[in-house]
């Protein structure tokens, strides 16, 4: 299955730099990387520089700096998509190596997949990062992450598929909510709902 991995950039682009270093350690490597630019002042050439010999088609979707547009960034990230499945990340998520096999082996017609991301001190990012720029494993270091926080997240997970159940059965008005960090649809469920409303502007509204 052809994937294409829709990330949102607006500066701060060291965070891309880890993208891409994740990326290439899937055990599945994506078709296509569409970075959905939101009108940075810093050079997404810059960090693609460093990286010439990718095992995946790069695309840069810019749109001027106009405010707040992520849902329009990330429609222009769609727009240019070939993959026949979307995974959209936020710039800042840091995963492991089996993460896309993980998702395509998940993936259905009509279903929307969801992920949550565990957040960690900066002292465990750095690591990571100085890690992943040396192409060397980082998962001992997520051992370290607290039991108790890792829970808060399996309890999300159980609330968000008891919501589902009883929007289905008509006892709800809504299902889960959607987490903008990470989640992953096939292209025609995209299309669809025709997208993500545009009339979203603002950090959150979307």
């Amino acid at each position: 299955m052809k994937i294409s991995v829709i990330v949102t950039v607006y500066n701060r682009l060291s965070y891309l730099r880890n993208m891409i270093n994740c990326l290439n350690k899937q055990s599945k490597k994506p078709y296509e990387l569409i970075i959905a630019d939101d009108g940075s002042q810093e050079s997404v050439e810059d960090i693609l520089k460093e990286f010439p010999n990718l095992e995946y088609k790069v695309k840069h979707a810019y749109q001027e700096d106009k405010g707040f547009r992520l849902a329009a960034s990330r429609n222009n990230g769609a727009r240019m998509a070939e993959g026949e499945y979307f995974i959209f990340f936020d710039q800042d998520i840091i995963f492991g190596e089996n993460l896309i096999e993980e998702i395509e082996s998940q993936a259905r017609q009509s279903r929307f997949l969801k992920m949550r991301a565990i957040y960690v001190d900066e002292k465990t990012k750095e690591n990571i990062e100085k890690r992943l720029e040396k192409n060397e494993g980082y998962e001992d270091l997520l051992k370290e992450i607290k039991t108790e926080e890792i829970e808060y997240y399996r309890k999300g997970y159980k609330k968000d598929s008891l919501s589902v159940y009883l929007y289905k059965l008509g006892l709800r008005k809504r299902a889960a909510k959607i987490v903008g960090l990470g989640f992953a649809l096939f292209k025609e469920d995209y299309y669809k709902v025709n997208g993500f409303d545009e009339n979203y502007e603002g950090w959150g509204f979307e």
